[in-house]
Order: C-alpha cells, then sequence, then structure tokens
C-alpha cells in the first residue's frame, strides 16, 4: 500500500481514538448509549482494542500506547503514536486493511468530524469545497 495513504491511515486512526481516551482519562465512560458520540466512542474502543493488539509484545510500543492512554492530549505522544502506527501498518497489509475496515464503519457527522489544515509556502490560491464552521485562522 502506498506510504501516503498509510500516512493519512494512521493520523485519522491516532485522531479518531483520541475521544475515546480522553473521556478514559475524564472518567466518563461508563455506559455507552446510543447517541452519535456513543458510537464514535464504541468505534473509537474497537480501533483502540485493536491498535493496542497489534502493538502488544513490543513494549517500547505498548508503553508509548498507554501513555497515550493517560495523556491523549500530548501532541509528542499523538505522533510518537502515529509514527508507530504507520511503521506497523506499511509492515503488515492484512492489518492495515482492518483498521481502513474499523475506520470507514465510523458513521460520519459533521458533529465531531474535524479537520486542522496548515498551509504554508507562497500559496496564491487555495479552494475549499463545502461548508466551513467554527473559528478560521489566517
Amino acid at each position: 500500500m502506498d506510504a501516503n495513504i498509510v500516512t493519512t491511515l494512521s493520523n485519522a486512526a491516532v485522531s479518531l481514538i483520541l475521544p475515546y481516551l480522553k473521556s478514559i482519562a475524564d472518567g466518563i465512560v461508563k455506559d455507552i448509549g446510543k447517541s452519535t458520540s456513543a458510537e464514535l466512542l464504541k468505534q473509537g474502543d474497537k480501533l483502540f482494542k485493536k491498535i493496542k493488539i497489534k502493538f502488544s509484545g513490543k513494549s517500547a510500543s505498548i508503553q508509548t500506547l498507554e501513555k497515550l492512554q493517560k495523556s491523549p492530549n500530548d501532541k509528542s505522544l499523538q505522533r510518537e503514536v502515529e509514527s508507530l502506527l504507520h511503521k506497523y501498518m506499511l509492515e503488515d497489509l492484512q492489518f492495515t486493511n482492518e483498521i481502513l475496515d474499523l475506520i470507514s464503519n465510523i458513521p460520519k457527522n459533521e458533529e465531531y468530524i474535524n479537520m486542522e489544515t496548515s498551509i504554508s509556502g507562497n500559496v496564491r490560491k487555495v479552494i475549499n469545497i463545502g461548508k466551513i464552521k467554527g473559528q478560521i485562522k489566517i
């Protein structure tokens, strides 16, 4: 699989487990109901468990994942887990496809879709297709 696609998938996977990890860190996850955000947490749980199984047996990797579980807002840990996930996904196409399937099954809802874009250099034109909501920093 193309390394750029794997990069996108590993970034998406970490982004999608963060709400789940944050809810654990905040002690919120007790009884997950049927709302959209609850469905996101359920899917985040499945994705996290799949990643944790892959990282098992690799002590440095599992320690990094456990640190992220305790400190889900730590950007440095997020990047480390993305990097490890990227490495394992490049090595194991079946694992990559399993992650892709889990990501594909997460319900789409504007309620929790967040996109961050950084553009640098000599940019003359930027085109966005769709609605823009929230803060825009230029």
